[in-house]
């Protein structure tokens, strides 16, 4: 898959390049290919700006893994209200009209980037057969 290949890496270090300051929403696709594993080698993150608090990021990134108002927050803790009012305010923030239709639409083929790499999984990868 491209992600394991390397390519996360060239991907980050390209939306780094095109980052609108002026788009909320650039910065949020270089966020989230960040917390998904992709490490630039000559961009910064940083750099970026930050449309969305690290709350907000973790609430949209578990949306896009599929999980349920309800299933975010039993996992952190939250009431569902604070949950949709994170969302909420996302979506107002990247300027998505359409919830988590325009999310999908948006940053889906992050999602379908497969999983985090092996480093934030504990578990060892299986060798490949040739």
């Amino acid at each position: 898959m491209w992600w394991d290949a390397d390519a996360p890496t060239y991907a980050i270090e390209a939306a780094l390049a095109a980052a609108n300051p002026d788009k909320p929403i650039d910065g949020v696709r270089v966020l989230l290919m960040a917390s998904r594993g992709a490490t630039p080698v000559v961009g910064d993150v940083s750099q970026v700006g930050r449309p969305l608090s690290d709350r907000q990021l973790e609430i949209v990134s578990r949306a896009l893994a599929g999980e349920s108002s309800d299933q975010i927050a039993s996992n952190l803790f939250l009431s569902r209200r604070t949950i949709e009012n994170h969302l909420h305010r996302a979506y107002q923030a990247m300027g998505i009209k359409s919830g988590r239709t325009g999310l999908a639409d948006e940053f889906g083929w992050i999602q379908e980037a497969g999983p985090r790499r092996a480093a934030e999984s504990h578990e060892p990868r299986p060798a490949q057969v040739e």
